[in-house]
């Protein structure tokens, strides 16, 4: 095995809702509204009211004023030091790259680091959908860590058709528009494509070191992000008033959304975390616990009558030996190898909640690798070899800002030997194949001493609705409910959606996703008690699908010939 990481593999972490080339937040269009839809206008057209989070009436933001050491600041004052004034918007696409003038977008300096007001600047790109006349705004905060805003264009263009929500997209400091870490080998032209692989990660890193230094690269970091989401929230009320604030993030976008809540614990009405990434979130072990998802998976498959006629009574073992027969030269024929397969099964387990039984089908026609198993096979190749492409887009991603909060503050020590990790690669159905190279990587990346926050958890009255898949292979289960249990106030609620996995996906019986009516119902009226539609989701598929045995293989059965 290679010690240098596959880098966009690795990045892959956390892009919650975003999809591939359009942003919206169900990548196989399962995605559907739940009833009502957000934002329900009241009786006088006017939508809900703003409020201030707290439960007196006096309406202000109460400080805490305690004295402990939980790692949040129990006030709004520290920082921003600046004072914020409104956004100079000019006119600009809702979509990046694309026509008309329909959003509008604005850049804002910012410091480098927080703590030194006066000290360098960096400029934030933020955009805004819906013109900033609505009741309610919402800031929705991309995953990675290295996504930018541009992943939610899509999302945030549906999400604006509700009368009362303007959109906020703001790109985190190091990825797209903002003030970006980045490099000449990640040019179209160079050797390799836009891709940071081996050598050029390492010249890469040395370019930001040149540039930055270590104590400037240690300044793109969560905390200091979270102040910057403060602020533009400041500026944005500078212009507009009152509005209902409500900050939205999924996978490292809940990382940071909750690292935004220890630095403003009161600024916000209310947040929303999908598929949480929660403090102390480990990426040294991210490849042992992410096939751990994937082969509970298969266990429900062993469970259930259909599917264990495709994989037996372990379907777990049964898949290890399937690809194991791979890396011998079964079905060779068909052109895919073990590598191709397991980080194909990744990216369907984690973003493509109706396409996880191509894993199942895919080993079973392998196995029985008939003639007309083998044209099948060949007609999904291309599909199955590159399935990350998305990824690929500088504007989209920042691997190198990944790299930098990743193995700056969710590595954590003590690191796993290579060794370990190579035991954990090849006992992999599910993976990415990253942990080598992503080890290889944390031992050349520079070193810093991580600020208070890191790993400590917020002390917040804000309302907090915490949304995740039980099968979801980014951020396990096990991980996620440790904030549930932490975040457990008024209003702070913790959901798990049965089968789901690192999106919306969460398909009932009445055609609507549970996990986004229950948001939709949290924007409505963050201190409701909301339907708990957990128990109308459907379960698990593991039968025949026309339309994806078709759209893969070109036939009109998953298993069957």
């Amino acid at each position: 095995m290679t010690g240098k990481a596959t880098c966009v593999a690795f990045v892959a972490f956390a892009l919650g809702c975003a999809g591939p080339a359009d942003g919206g937040g169900d990548t196989d269009g399962e995605g559907t509204e739940g009833p009502g839809g957000p934002v329900a206008e009241d009786d006088d057209g006017t939508g809900p009211m703003p409020g201030d989070g707290d439960d007196d009436d006096d309406g202000d933001d109460d400080d805490d004023d305690d004295d402990d050491d939980d790692g949040d600041d129990d006030d709004d004052s520290n920082p921003p030091v600046i004072e914020p004034e409104p956004l100079a918007w000019y006119a600009c696409p809702v979509f990046t790259g694309g026509e008309g003038n329909d959003a509008e977008c604005a850049a804002v300096d910012v410091p480098l680091d927080w703590d030194d007001p006066e000290g360098p600047q960096i400029e934030l790109f933020v955009k805004r959908i819906g013109g900033g006349n609505g009741t309610h705004q919402m800031w929705m905060l991309m995953g990675g860590p290295g996504g930018s805003g541009v992943g939610y264009e899509g999302e945030a263009s549906s999400l604006a058709q509700n009368d009362g929500l303007d959109l906020y997209l703001l790109d985190h400091r190091g990825t797209g528009r903002s003030t970006r870490l980045g490099c000449p080998a990640e040019a179209p032209a160079s050797p390799g494509g836009t891709a940071i692989l081996g050598e050029k990660y390492d010249a890469c890193l040395q370019d930001l070191l040149d540039e930055w230094g270590t104590e400037g690269l240690a300044h793109f970091n969560t905390t200091n992000a979270s102040h910057d989401l403060g602020f533009v929230i400041d500026s944005s009320l500078a212009e507009v008033g009152e509005q209902e604030v409500h900050v939205f993030g999924a996978s490292y976008g809940t990382y940071w959304a909750h690292r935004y809540l220890q630095v403003r614990p009161s600024q916000a009405d209310a947040v929303t975390m999908l598929g949480v990434a929660a403090p102390g979130f480990d990426f040294a072990f991210w490849e042992r616990d992410y096939d751990a998802v994937g082969k509970a998976y298969l266990d429900e498959c062993s469970a259930n009558a259909e599917c264990s006629s495709r994989l037996g009574p372990d379907a777990v073992a049964r898949a290890l030996e399937i690809l194991e027969s791979v890396d011998a030269g079964q079905c060779a024929e068909a052109g895919l190898d073990r590598a191709t397969l397991s980080t194909f099964f990744a990216s369907r387990m984690a973003w493509h909640y109706s396409e996880r039984v191509l894993i199942v089908a895919l080993l079973h026609r392998i196995e029985r690798c008939d003639p007309a198993d083998v044209v099948a096979l060949q007609n999904a190749a291309p599909a199955i070899s590159n399935p990350l492409g998305w990824l690929s887009d500088p504007v989209f991603m920042a691997p190198m800002l990944g790299s930098n909060i990743r193995f700056g503050e969710m590595y954590k020590a003590p690191w796993p030997s290579t060794s370990e990790l190579e035991a954990i690669h090849d006992d992999a159905v599910v993976t990415f194949g990253s942990g080598v190279g992503a080890l290889a990587n944390a031992m050349l990346w520079p070193s810093y001493e991580t600020d208070e926050y890191v790993d400590a958890y917020a002390k917040t009255d804000t309302p907090v609705l915490m949304l995740h898949g039980e099968f979801d292979p980014n951020a396990p289960l096990a991980q996620a409910a440790v904030l549930g249990e932490m975040l457990d106030g008024p209003n702070q609620r913790f959901y798990v959606m049965p089968g789901g996995d690192h999106t919306w996906s969460s398909p009932t019986a009445g055609g609507f996703d549970c996990a986004r009516s229950l948001w939709y119902d949290f924007i409505n009226d963050p201190t409701a008690e909301p339907y708990d539609c957990t128990g109308d989701v459907l379960p698990l598929q593991f039968g025949n699908d026309a339309a994806l045995a078709q759209a893969y293989f070109g036939t009109d059965h998953l298993f069957d010939n």
